[in-house]
């Protein structure tokens, strides 16, 4: 019995620290599925004018830009 013994928490340990990492992907899946469909809300609305000063929050928001070419290259 002695003998089995080593082995036994060694498994007992691998197996505890694979499920503890199966459980940290359920977790990061819900939080990388909430950013997602984050993106694609911003992406569905609606353009707004391009403000004169764009800050890191407007990430994927569609914006409204108008001008002309001067034929130049």
């Amino acid at each position: 019995m002695r003998r089995y013994l080593f082995p036994l928490i060694v498994g007992i340990l691998g197996c505890a620290i694979l499920i503890s990492l199966g459980l940290w992907q359920l977790d990061r899946l819900k939080w990388k599925q909430a950013m997602l469909d984050q993106i694609e809300s911003r992406i569905a609305s609606a353009p707004v004018p391009l403000p004169a000063a764009v800050d890191p929050s407007m990430k994927y928001q569609p914006v409204l830009v108008s001008g002309t070419t001067t034929g130049q290259e």
